[in-house]
């Protein structure tokens, strides 16, 4: 039906038009997250010290490992999920700002291991709180939900415990992403 509407070749023109404005968009929170920067330096450099006195920092197989695990069993079909709906964001302009954040949880869905999802400061007011009960109205409610029962079906098992967390931390992003960040 998508198809018959657009064409294939719309489509693939939407695909390209909304990796570009991606691209765009990380460039602009790029420059803005150099601000933000200076102003956690502290924070940085405590969580530096502290990551080197436990010898937290450099390479990490469990967490390589786990991503591996999630994503041959599953997070490449999250992340897929997540593009399309991406995509079909892109199509409108009013949907570009809920676009990001779908495209924001598919980098955290391909490999959710080693990432933790942090607050973001940012000067935007309570921009973030409007865009997010309109997120929340939309269907960031059932999309929560449905990572919040996935991370109750894994943790039933011990082996699946790690995987469960990463939904619950999928959960976490799908309720609230504006004003969210991911690090790692």
């Amino acid at each position: 039906m998508i198809l018959g509407f657009f064409g294939p070749s719309s489509l693939i023109l939407i695909l390209i038009i909304s990796v570009l404005v991606y691209f765009v968009y990380i460039k602009i929170t790029n420059n803005k997250s150099i601000k933000n920067d200076l102003d956690n330096a502290k924070e940085n450099v405590v969580r530096s010290e502290i990551e080197v006195q436990s010898g937290q920092r450099g390479f990490k197989p469990v967490s390589m490992f786990g991503n591996i695990i999630w994503f041959l069993f599953g997070g490449f079909f999250i992340a897929l999920e997540y593009l399309i709906a991406s995509v079909l964001l892109f199509a409108t302009f009013v949907g570009i700002p809920f676009a990001l954040q779908t495209l924001k949880m598919m980098e955290l869905s391909l490999f959710p291991f080693g990432k933790e999802v942090v607050e973001k400061k940012s000067n935007f007011g309570c921009l973030h709180l409007i865009m997010n009960a309109i997120w929340i109205i939309t269907g960031g409610f059932w999309i929560c939900i449905s990572h919040i029962l996935f991370g109750i079906l894994f943790c039933i098992s011990v082996i699946g415990i790690p995987f469960g967390i990463q939904h619950f931390k999928l959960a976490k992003l799908a309720l609230t992403p504006f004003g969210k960040e991911i690090r790692g």
